[in-house]
């Protein structure tokens, strides 16, 4: 580990570090849910991780409440072990077109990274990508932040889109 890693993971608060795990915690619940309510047609489509599509698939045949939260954090452990991000986006372009695509991801895991990182995973951003807008950035994740649940997934897309746009996706 380099120095100037050092430097990052001592300069991010507790609050911070806290902050980024929920939200990453929050996309891999919706993502786990997500999983659960499609059929199995679709689930073929995505082409799921064995672990991942296994534990989607006991999800499926629960019918009490209780059990079917049980199971969808088991689904967010399968998931934290592959590239989830990488399954949102291909369900996010399965649900738009009907088609899951494989496209690269990329924008929602920096969704999550900005949503939860605050100004530092925006500094990183805006170190990889210079020409962004810091403002406009700045306001579509604080849109994401005050969401309520129900626009919190619109918010969510508007700033996947300016990622996908800025990173050339």
């Amino acid at each position: 580990m380099s120095q100037s890693e050092d430097d990052d993971r001592e300069r991010r608060s507790r609050t911070d570090v806290r902050r980024a795990e929920a939200a990453r915690e929050e996309a891999l619940a919706r993502l786990a849910r997500d999983l659960v309510a499609l059929n199995e047609r679709r689930l073929e489509q995505l082409e799921l991780p064995d672990p991942v599509l296994d534990s989607v698939l006991d999800g499926k045949k629960m019918k009490s409440p209780a059990a079917l939260n049980r199971q969808v954090r088991t689904i967010r452990i399968a998931l934290r072990d592959v590239e989830w991000w990488l399954i949102r986006a291909r369900l996010d372009q399965l649900l738009a077109t009907g088609v899951a695509d494989d496209r690269s991801g990329r924008e929602m895991e920096w969704v999550v990274r900005l949503v939860g990182g605050g100004n530092d995973a925006l500094d990183e951003l805006l170190r990889e990508h210079p020409g962004a807008d810091r403002g406009h950035l700045r306001t579509l994740i604080r849109n994401v932040i005050k969401a309520n649940a129900g626009r919190r997934q619109k918010a969510e897309q508007q700033l996947a889109r300016t990622l996908r746009a800025l990173l050339g996706a």
